[in-house]
């Protein structure tokens, strides 16, 4: 990244701040009964679903909109053709085999019961037949792009700028967003962190090495839309307006 300035500053601090508001707002301890299950009828999912979407571009907007106003081009942060790497491959073939393993147990049939209550307490929004299951995919998608370019484009490029591109410095500029990203996530309770920090982790390694955020994109909104699909089956009862 060229040299940084203000407004990449208050654009990073901002995202550090959001990141840990949501963290505060959405832990378990923030609601009086945080094992219970809550229910959200379909009209409550869409309103959620568009509302979060048009927040996520609101951000992925301003980032986009400081990283031109300073001069750079969309390609340096990211919006170009993927240079695969051998380190960017095995990345996301690990990832994926961690998913499916994880996946797996959690839908298995003796942790079924389990998982279907910490979704129905913690991630009530999640779609429950295909109607949900359509409106949900604009969140998915929205969720894809507009974070990848701030946590992962707009972020490490950041970061970049101040520890360098050694090693140990990629790994600090990839790490820092992916832990702000796992706390954004921890309404689903440490299991949500883990699973959200690990996916960060692995799509920052695929953005470094491969320069460009499509991969990343892709795979963020392909999981998204994979949660969406085990929604369905853990929470497939019908839905009420």
């Amino acid at each position: 990244m060229p040299t940084v300035g203000v407004m990449d500053h208050l654009l990073a601090v901002s995202v550090a701040l959001l990141s840990l508001a949501g963290a505060w707002t959405g832990r378990p301890g923030a609601r009086a009964n945080p094992e219970a299950p809550r229910v959200m009828v379909s009209s409550e999912k869409r309103s959620f679903y568009l509302a979060t979407s048009a927040n996520l571009w609101i951000l992925g907007g301003a980032a986009v909109g400081v990283w031109l106003l300073r001069g750079r081009s969309l390609a340096d942060l990211g919006f170009r053709s993927p240079d695969w790497t051998p380190a960017a491959a095995i990345a996301v073939v690990v990832f994926l085999m961690w998913l499916a393993a994880d996946t797996g147990r959690e839908l298995s049939a003796s942790r079924f019961e389990r998982t279907r209550h910490r979704w129905q307490a913690g991630t009530p929004f999640m779609p429950a037949n295909r109607t949900e299951l359509g409106h949900y995919s604009v969140l998915a998608i929205s969720a894809g792009f507009a974070e990848e370019i701030v946590y992962r484009g707009f972020v490490i490029s950041y970061l970049s700028a101040f520890v360098g591109v050694t090693w140990p410095g990629i790994g600090i500029a990839v790490a820092i967003p992916a832990a702000f990203f796992g706390l954004l996530h921890l309404y689903q309770g440490l299991r949500g962190v883990l699973g959200a920090g690990v996916g960060a982790l692995a799509w920052g390694v695929v953005f470094v090495e491969t320069g460009s955020l499509w991969p990343p994109v892709f795979l963020h909104a392909s999981v998204d839309f994979g949660m969406g699909l085990a929604g369905l089956r853990l929470l497939g009862q019908s839905s009420h307006d």
